[in-house]
């Protein structure tokens, strides 16, 4: 939004019915944000003003508590230091930036090694390296009919004598058996009578 144009004053222009001035700023003007009027609320909001004054509020011109104002008697008694930015401190320290750089730091590293002979007896007293080739293990059936999960160590599997969890929950559906003599499987497509 452009802030080098010049404001003036809209009255004549948005007051086409002759309204009073009292009455007409008081219905339109208060509620108007057009940035070239001088008689609109634009840039006189809250919002605005805080954030059109921000950096002398919190950095330029920061409120500064006076040391004899009554109001801060329990504030003023606490003998605070006043921080002086002027004041230097002996330390050990230097900042990087400060040390004249009258040398180059830079040194020119070689990205090639040189090469340098190594006597034949040297290279016979190195022992070479030997590398064992895994022994191929074999799969039970287990494991090949769980190709994708670990072997797990220390797990019960089920089997036929497994003991038998009781539900107390009355709602609960019967658990399937494998009497096939019994039990009718209902194909897609076909009726069923409930009831």
């Amino acid at each position: 939004m452009p802030t080098n144009f010049q404001r003036r004053d809209l009255y004549g222009e948005c007051n086409m019915d002759g309204a009073p001035v009292d009455a007409f700023t008081a219905e339109c003007c208060m509620y108007c944000l057009n940035p070239e009027c001088t008689r609109s609320s634009f840039g006189k909001s809250k919002f605005d003003i805080r954030v059109n004054s921000w950096y002398e509020r919190l950095f330029s011109n920061v409120p500064r508590m006076t040391q004899d104002d009554p109001r801060f008697n329990g504030i003023s008694a606490q003998k605070f230091l006043a921080i002086n930015p002027s004041l230097t401190v002996n330390s050990k320290w230097i900042d990087p930036r400060d040390i004249p750089s009258n040398q180059d730091t830079t040194k020119q590293v070689s990205i090639i090694p040189e090469t340098k002979e190594i006597s034949t007896q040297l290279k016979e007293d190195i022992p070479q390296p030997t590398v064992e080739q895994p022994k191929p293990q074999q799969q039970n059936t287990r494991d090949l009919a769980l190709i994708n999960t670990k072997t797990q160590q220390n797990q019960m599997l089920p089997h036929e004598n497994a003991p038998k969890i009781i539900s107390s929950d009355p709602w609960q559906a019967p658990i399937p058996t494998m009497d096939t003599e019994n039990v009718r499987i209902i194909k897609p497509g076909e009726k069923i009578k409930l009831g």
